[in-house]
């Protein structure tokens, strides 16, 4: 007869077997059923478009929310701040324009408004539109790479042009943070008593980098300074102030080389260097270096003007209509 001492060892030993079976394959051991984790890169997705920025990315096994496996968004930004304001009385205003993501419509032929939408790098600029003025503040930093800035910023890139010109230099500057405020007529006129642009800061584009004229700080020559150029055709001054003199590369290889890419202090709009799928030289514009003409935002025609491959570049004699402000 088998004793009860012995049922009861024999009993906690097939009790102890299957406690340790089930802890071995459901927590400790590994069987065939274990999945293992690729790691992959994902980039970050900020505007929903389906498109990663490269410079921002993480390594994960599954897909992070808000981000993508591909990262061919060159620019990862959400359209810009762009707000309906007041006028510079500040009395709100009813201009009967509708707002739909962003962008404002309107009835009237040359309301600068129905641009603001364009503008993006929420990092750097904002743009609201009032009554009669959009304001634009910009600290002008570029959001392409570029051997002007520190080397510890993410968009710091060697860049050595000799090959192709032989006085090829680097300016011993770097690029800063700009406290620009752009005040520009929302519905440009030409003005008759037309001005100069000066030194500095004479319009401002897409990106929030500046817009300088063609001609150089005093004692120095532009003609040089054309050497000093980072790989998308800007340079800093000696205060930080990055700006482009002649045709943002980065912009009309990114957006379009007949497209809007930004504004001038008058207000008017300025164009990349093609219209209608043809090079505009400086035999098709007027002396300010615009035109009237039909553009893809203006069927009913707008004076605008057209950066060009020869000087001067961007604007000609002056400002075509009344200027703005800007402080900095």
């Amino acid at each position: 007869m088998i004793s009860k001492l012995y049922l009861i060892q024999r009993i906690s030993i097939l009790f102890v077997f299957v406690i340790g079976l089930i802890f071995f394959t459901g927590c400790g051991g590994s069987t065939e059923d274990d999945v293992t984790c690729t790691e992959a890169t994902w980039y970050k997705d900020a505007d929903g478009d389906g498109s990663g920025n490269m410079l921002e990315s993480l390594v994960a096994c599954e897909q992070p929310t808000g981000y993508v496996s591909n990262s061919n968004d060159k620019n990862d930004q959400d359209s810009s701040t762009i707000e309906e304001g007041t006028d510079d009385t500040g009395d709100t205003g009813d201009t009967g324009d509708t707002t739909d993501d962003n962008c404002v419509t309107s009835t009237a032929d040359n309301d600068m408004a129905v641009l603001a939408c364009k503008f993006y790098n929420d990092a750097s600029l904002t743009v609201v539109v009032n009554d009669n003025t959009i304001k634009i503040t910009s600290t002008s930093e570029p959001d392409h790479k570029s051997m002007y800035y520190a080397t510890s910023n993410s968009l710091y890139q060697a860049y050595d042009n000799t090959a192709n010109d032989p006085d090829f230099k680097k300016n011993p500057n770097t690029i800063g943070a700009m406290n620009y405020t752009f005040t520009i007529p929302r519905f440009p006129t030409s003005a008759s008593n037309k001005k100069a642009t000066g030194f500095g800061a004479m319009g401002v584009s897409l990106n929030s980098v500046v817009f300088y004229n063609q001609v150089a700080a005093p004692g120095d020559d532009i003609l040089e300074e054309l050497h000093t150029f980072d790989q998308y055709a800007g340079h800093p001054t000696n205060t930080g102030s990055y700006h482009y003199h002649i045709e943002p590369t980065w912009l009309t290889e990114l957006k379009g080389s007949d497209t809007f890419l930004g504004f001038l202090l008058d207000g008017f709009p300025v164009y990349g260097p093609y219209e209608n799928d043809v090079e505009i030289t400086n035999d098709d514009l007027d002396d300010y270096h615009g035109h009237t003409g039909v553009t893809a935002d203006f069927p009913a025609g707008i004076y605008h003007y057209h950066i060009t491959t020869d000087f001067p570049w961007i604007n000609g004699d002056g400002y075509y209509g009344t200027a703005g402000t800007v402080t900095q």
